[in-house]
């Protein structure tokens, strides 16, 4: 396999690898890649995926690329060594069926190791699309802006990327988070890709920090480069989107934990954002808006319902009532206003559905900070998002 040294051309030859996450792999964003600026006489497709798969794929053996491979396999063995043994591309990139890459994605990521021979991989943004019509929940995701994976991160321009960060260093430390690095949309080196050549990584996983720590450790870097985009569209359920939510706790709470310094963060949700910030022992986040106020005065008001109606039997007065109402009237206002971006979403008469899966992913990544606070020793009290 060539080395990094033969991509010092304008247009080098390049291997494209997509990772057949799905049957019905003859779709819009696969065939995106046809529509690429770089030219497709320098791309070599590489197809991984299962057997029963394959006979769909002969659609794209007539497109112009310079060749298209398949290989056969399992998505719960590595598959890193037979990348390394069939590219012929002096770089990898590596996406997923269900992914349609920018028409700039596969120049962005050549332009990076064109212009710092030191970069070893590549990572590029991904934001999550609807995959059709009939998908209600994927489409809901993308109306609501639950879309860029590392811009949740809080990672939205060029960077470098390491995993042990120096104090002297602007690069941003990915330790906490290198099992989300899925190679939905990354680029390697063949340098680094023959550093992975022995690694046990199956298509459903991330990478490991063994993994990344060897392409570091042969004196490689890894670089962010946004420009470099997909859309990932898979068919979104509500268990996808339950995880996801959870991954965006997880990251929140690592980016607390890891890339800021340990500090007591307050933020009031009411009438903008409001933020405090004051130094503590540990990284703790307090989020408190519309979805902490409703579920307050929603307990407040069921609790002093249900004195009124078995405890209190007979003991219960006028003040009681009131301070009932009023419990309920504070929590019906802060369901409102809880509720009241979903109107924005299409169709309207999904009303009660997007009113649902709001509340739901809202619970997820409320719970999901919760869980991830107990595993990094910081404290994550989720926004009303």
């Amino acid at each position: 396999m060539p080395n990094h040294s033969s991509s010092s051309s304008k247009n080098p030859l390049i291997t494209v690898v997509v990772l057949l996450k799905e049957k019905l792999v003859i779709s819009s964003p696969i065939l995106s890649l046809t529509e690429q600026v770089y030219p497709a006489s320098k791309i070599e497709l590489l197809l991984i995926g299962e057997t029963r798969w394959m006979p769909a794929l002969d659609i794209l053996r007539k497109l112009k690329f310079k060749s298209v491979k398949t290989i056969s396999h399992s998505s719960k063995s590595s598959f890193f060594p037979h990348v390394a043994r069939l590219t012929q591309g002096s770089i990898v990139l590596f996406t997923q069926s269900d992914c349609r890459p920018s028409r700039q994605w596969a120049q962005k990521m050549v332009s990076v190791f064109r212009k710092n021979r030191e970069v070893g991989m590549v990572l590029g943004e991904v934001q999550w699309r609807s995959s059709g019509s009939g998908d209600k929940i994927g489409n809901y995701c993308e109306q609501i802006g639950l879309d860029s994976v590392w811009q949740n991160l809080g990672i939205n321009s060029p960077v470098y990327l390491t995993l042990k960060k120096r104090a002297d260093s602007a690069d941003v430390s990915i330790d906490p988070i290198a099992s989300l690095l899925t190679p939905t949309n990354l680029a390697l080196t063949g340098d680094a890709l023959a550093s992975l050549s022995k690694a046990s990584h199956s298509l459903d996983s991330g990478l490991t920090r063994e993994e990344i720590g060897a392409i570091e450790n042969r004196k490689m870097r890894l670089f962010f480069e946004p420009a470099a985009m997909v859309e990932r569209c898979p068919v979104m359920t509500s268990k996808k989107l339950t995880e996801k939510m959870n991954d965006k706790a997880f990251q929140q709470a690592v980016w607390r934990r890891f890339a800021k310094n340990t500090a007591l963060c307050i933020r009031l949700q009411f009438a903008g954002e409001h933020e405090l910030v004051m130094p503590f022992p540990i990284s703790v986040d307090i989020a408190w808006g519309d979805f902490h106020w409703l579920h307050l005065w929603g307990i407040a008001a069921l609790w002093k319902t249900l004195w009124m109606c078995s405890w209190g039997r007979g003991g219960a007065t006028a003040w009681d009532v009131d301070v009932a109402l009023f419990d309920l009237s504070l929590f019906g206002f802060f369901a409102f206003r809880y509720f009241l971006p979903v109107l924005k979403v299409q169709p309207w008469s999904d009303f009660i559905l997007w009113c649902w899966l709001r509340y739901r992913s809202n619970m997820s990544i409320f719970l999901g900070g919760l869980r991830a606070s107990l595993k990094f020793r910081c404290f994550l009290w989720a926004e009303s998002w």
